[in-house]
Order: C-alpha cells, then structure tokens, then sequence
C-alpha cells in the first residue's frame, strides 16, 4: 500500500524506552529533522529515591525544560488540548511536512490485543495519509512499554475513535496537549551556540550541580537496602527492579555520547549487571510466591553490591567535575 502522501526520513526509535511512548515518538521527529537527541539524554539528573510503599525508584530531575531544549534546536511545535477536527488537522500538517504525534486509547483502538480489555495511554507519530483508503501511516510500538515500534496503517475510522476515547477514559486537563505537529526552522536553530553544544561539558555542567541530591537518594537506597528482610510484596519489588533496570540502561545509552568517560561507563556497565541479578532473583522470589528467605539474602547481597558501585560511581562523577573544571 503506498501512501498518497508521506513525510520522508521518519524511522522507529528503538534504541531504548525513555520516559514513555511520547518521546519514543518524538525521538524519530527529533532524528528526521537532522537534530541530535543527547540533549535531552544529557539534561536529566537520576537519585534513588523510595516510593509512598517504600520500594526504591530512580527519580529523573531536569536540568532544562525540553521545551527549551526543543526550541534551541530550531523545533517548534503546534500544539491543541483536543483537535476537534482529528482527520483534518492530520492531512493539513502532513501536508506542510509536520510529524504529528497524538494520544490514543489502547482500550479504544481494535486492532491492538488491549482492544475492549485494557486502558493504556499510548501516543503514536503520524507522518502520512492515504485517502483513498482511508487510512494513515503512523509509527507505534506493537506492545505497551516495548521496543517494538514499526510503521502502520490505521485507518481514519479507528485513529479517531481512540483518539475520542483517550479524552472520554482519561479526561486529561486543559493544559494537556492531545495533538501536536512540529516543525524545523534552520534559521531559529542554535545548537551550535547553545548550551548543550558540548555533550560533555553540558553533561558536567547538570551533574556537578546535583551531586547532594544523588548522595541523599543514595542514603535512601541504603535504609532499604538495610531493612530489605522487612519487605513482603514481592509482586512490588520485582516491578520496582525493572523500573530501576529501565532507567539504568539510559544512563548508559547516554554515555555513548561521551566516549571520554570510560571509567564512568564501566562502573554504569557493572551496576547495570548487579541489578540485572537482583532482578533475576526478585523474579525467582515473586514466582516462589514470596515464602524464600534464601531470595531474599542473596537479593540484599546483590544491593550492597549495587550500592558500593553507586558510590563508586558518585566519586568518579565528581572526578570528572573537578578535571572539567581545570580545564
């Protein structure tokens, strides 16, 4: 089936799940646009926190708000609360060559298997249309929380029936935008001037001015750590671990845009490979129904390792502040 009318250079990004299924979408406009994605990579600040029940979480601060970020790359975007003509607004900023990227229900969209049993939010990016079949063609990940986004056709009938039922289900605020087109103009962008045009003196620039509030996450981590026996939710606990998992694998992701710091990439590499233990082993205490205490001993071994490598891993991020400095 070819499309009447496609935006060209938009590919699936799937490179890793960062923050949600909104910026897995605007990574490939991001890219289609010939702009680099470390900024935004580079402008979160990670510390361990506890959650209300006490499980630990990695809390993602920014530095800069995206928007910003976005705007000094020459990106702007067009945004609505509701598009009350959905069908419409796509072709015409299809048409002028903007990726749109809106908000559906899973719960509402019938060729996905979360059809009529499970509401999820999920955005997908639209970058064509073919009117005589009525449909448009639109990156989306095939699975909820998943490396698996691919072109698709969905057609006009079923993009606005759950376009209609993301905003009946979720009933977001005004100040939420629904739909949003984008656009690149090489005469606004700075990235060359801006503050992020050095990945790594920005990347030291964000760290060296959070270092408290990662230490006082890491102390956190560390009361868990020490009352970890007390724990009874294992089903909490294993979904916890993947969270942390999820956001550790971006913090490496990003280091690839900072070759210079080996050192920091490899004590990453060796913490990711701790919480990929603990997580095997909260996966083996979940499905033992949570009765093993032999788990639980060598799941807190494992996060005493964790937590000398985060320390580790602290003192080589202030390292690398001090020798940025002297440069």
């Amino acid at each position: 089936m070819k499309c009447e009318t496609s935006i060209p250079g938009i590919q699936p990004f799937n490179d890793l799940f960062y923050r949600s299924c909104f910026f897995n979408c605007y990574f490939s406009v991001v890219r289609s646009f010939q702009q680099e994605i470390y900024p935004y990579l580079l402008n979160d600040i990670y510390s361990y926190q506890l959650d209300e029940d006490g499980y630990p979480m990695i809390d993602r601060t920014e530095v800069y708000d995206p928007e910003y970020v976005m705007n000094q790359q020459g990106i702007s975007a067009d945004k609505q609360s509701v598009s009350s003509s959905l069908i419409d607004d796509v072709k015409r900023d299809v048409l002028e060559n903007k990726p749109v990227i809106i908000w559906l229900d899973t719960y509402a969209q019938p060729y996905r298997q979360e059809y009529m049993s499970k509401h999820n939010r999920n955005s997908i990016l639209i970058y064509g249309f073919h009117d005589v079949d009525q449909t448009v063609l639109a990156i989306e990940n095939r699975y909820p929380d998943n490396l698996s986004y691919e072109a698709r056709h969905i057609s006009y009938q079923h993009l606005a029936k759950a376009y209609l039922g993301f905003h009946s289900y979720f009933q977001p605020p005004a100040a939420f935008h629904s739909y949003a087109s984008f656009s690149y103009d090489p005469g606004r962008d700075r990235s060359g001037q801006s503050i992020f045009k050095d990945a790594a003196a920005f990347f030291v620039h964000n760290i060296t001015e959070h270092v408290d509030r990662m230490l006082s996450g890491l102390a956190s981590f560390s009361r868990f750590t020490e009352q970890f026996h007390s724990i009874r939710d294992s089903e909490k606990l294993l979904h916890s671990f993947n969270g942390i998992l999820n956001v550790k694998k971006t913090e490496q992701y990003r280091l690839a845009f900072l070759p210079a710091f080996e050192q920091l990439a490899a004590v990453t590499s060796d913490i990711i490979d701790k919480w990929e233990a603990a997580r095997h082993l909260a996966a083996k205490l979940y499905f033992s129904g949570g009765s093993s205490s032999g788990y639980k001993d060598r799941i807190k071994d494992s996060l005493k390792k964790v937590l000398e490598l985060e320390a580790a891993h602290i003192e080589c991020l202030k390292d690398i502040g001090k020798e940025e400095r002297v440069k």
